[in-house]
């Protein structure tokens, strides 16, 4: 078995001046896909695509288009456009290349002139003489605008520019998905629609107003917030539905503990909240140590050992909500801290208070996650279609993990990095994604700064460590791996049973180029392989996991 991405035998080069131009993509690529892992505001996507586009396709001028309702484009997004600037209107109805693919949804190409256009014209074999490009942005698989490209009239235009152009597209696509999300999420009514519990903001609303009342009459009050330890690795193992059912079960078991006038919501992902009015902080403790009692007692869906972390505090510790908030979370993430399966009651002298930055830094961490996996479930669609490949090799790599004699959490944060171990390929173009057979020489270099470039992506998510088992999954434990020729021990274990977790997902699954190998056949082959390819203890843990 070779790596997935080995250039096994093949020593035919492509043209030097194809991959001059392919690493100038990749790098451009690296910037954008950070930039929209980081979840940065549209108009800098767009100012940033439209720059780094033009670069690639080594023009004068770049912009990003939105066709908007009124049957108009708006430019959003420009880089040495002339007289187009951002919040210029291009008119829709002529022969302009953002016309054309607001009405086709295909791709324009341009001869010299913006309005001498021919659709789905190929360039020649070498490189052409159209003078740009417009390539449609799709949103949820709507058209939402295009990405257009202009050179001058003695310039030559890359002849594989659509596809590197598509690339760009999609990543504003999934920019402004990612955007759009989060708006909405902030847009909803009070109701979680999931748990049918009250959402951030109605929580927000009834915490507001209850601790001005219990201030304005001097009565206690508490609040209790909590998470459910570990919660990922279930959506990981089993799938978001049954993520979803563990979180309904949940929510009915807090509902259950919860009295008359105690008010509950649900406040993130796994997040809950309640707040206790005529409570003080001693009660508020045994509440949630039974909450806590009941997880341990018996499975939540699907999770046959289900804990979860809380911190108490009391208005005698705050002067008002923003306090009161401010000080349970600290007792939580004190909780999360000494081992999780534990609750906290504030004091001054056991908590340390998370201050301002860490508080956000920890949400940073939360939505650059979410737009970390939403960037990876594109290029697995690429790569793999109709497939969850990061999905498999996550849940193989915990049961592996496991099977080594790592934690329960531990492995949890090792799938949680394999989710997003592939993220890194956002820079290598799709047909070499797609190819079948062996990679060229020239193709292989292309490929081997992905795994660099997925955990230099993933840092704004995940620790250093597990930013290092993505770096380094493509090492081999003979030396011959990349991105850094690493051996033996230099290798993480994370990074070595990553590996064969992806090794082995490809092997055991069918694709449309290779069928699938039965499981007794392909550990042979892993077992063969060990002290060369793979770490011999990694293929041990998958012995004994498969015996």
């Amino acid at each position: 078995m070779t790596d997935p991405m080995s250039n096994g035998h093949d020593d035919r080069v492509a043209p030097d001046g194809r991959v001059d131009g392919l690493l100038v993509q990749q790098a451009a690529l690296r910037e954008l896909a950070v930039a929209v892992a980081e979840m940065r505001a549209p108009e800098v996507i767009y100012e940033l695509v439209a720059k780094e586009a033009a670069g690639v396709a080594s023009v004068d001028s770049a912009s990003v288009i939105r066709f908007r309702v009124d049957g108009v484009g708006e430019v959003v997004g420009a880089w040495r456009m002339g007289d187009k600037h951002v919040g210029s209107l291009v008119q829709l109805d002529g022969e302009t290349g953002a016309a054309i693919v607001s009405r086709s949804g295909r791709v324009a190409h341009l001869n010299g002139a913006d309005a001498d256009v021919q659709t789905g014209r190929k360039p020649g074999p070498t490189a052409s003489a159209l003078g740009g490009m417009a390539v449609p942005i799709r949103v949820r698989r709507e058209l939402w605008g295009c990405l257009r490209v202009r050179a001058s009239v003695e310039q030559a235009i890359p002849v594989d520019l659509e596809e590197r152009l598509g690339i760009f597209a999609d990543l504003v696509g999934l920019a402004i998905t990612n955007t759009d999300t989060s708006a909405r999420l902030l847009s909803q009514a009070t109701s979680d629609p999931l748990t049918g519990l009250l959402n951030h903001r109605a929580f927000q609303d009834r915490i507001e107003g209850e601790v001005g009342r219990a201030i304005r009459y001097g009565r206690p009050l508490s609040l209790v917030l909590l998470d459910l330890d570990h919660f990922k690795s279930i959506n990981d193992a089993y799938g978001h539905p049954a993520g979803d059912a563990v979180l309904i079960q949940a929510s009915r078991l807090l509902e259950v503990g919860a009295r008359a006038g105690d008010v509950l919501g649900r406040i993130g992902g796994d997040e809950f909240a309640l707040l206790l009015p005529e409570t003080d902080q001693s009660d508020a403790l045994a509440i949630a140590d039974r909450w806590a009692q009941q997880f341990r007692a018996g499975p939540v869906g699907v999770a046959d050992h289900l804990t979860m972390s809380a911190g108490v505090c009391d208005l005698t510790h705050a002067n008002g909500s923003r306090e009161l908030l401010r000080l349970t979370d600290a007792a939580l993430y004190w909780a999360k801290s000494q081992g999780r399966d534990n609750v906290v009651a504030y004091s001054p002298e056991t908590v340390h208070e998370v201050s301002d930055g860490e508080r956000t830094s920890r949400m940073q961490r939360m939505q650059a996650m979410m737009a970390i996996r939403s960037l990876a479930g594109v290029i697995d669609a690429k790569e793999y279609p109709n497939e969850e490949h990061s999905e498999r090799v996550a849940e193989m790599v915990r049961r592996m993990a496991e099977s080594a004699g790592w934690s329960a959490g531990r492995s949890a944060e090792l799938a949680e990095a394999s989710m997003i171990h592939d993220v890194g390929k956002v820079c290598i173009p799709e047909r070499i994604l797609r190819k079948p057979g062996a990679l060229t020489p020239a193709e292989y270099e292309l490929v081997k700064p992905h795994a660099s470039l997925g955990a230099e992506i993933a840092s704004d998510a995940l620790d250093e460590e597990q930013a290092l088992w993505i770096e380094q999954h493509h090492e081999r434990f003979d030396g011959t791996g990349y991105p850094n020729g690493l051996s033996g021990e230099q290798i993480t274990e994370g990074a070595c049973l990553l590996a064969l977790a992806d090794s082995w997902d490809v092997m055991t699954t069918e694709r449309s180029y290779s069928p699938a190998k039965p499981e007794g056949e392909a550990l042979v082959e892993c077992m063969s392989l060990a002290g060369s390819q793979f770490s011999p203890d990694a293929c041990k843990a998958l012995e004994r996991l498969l015996s």
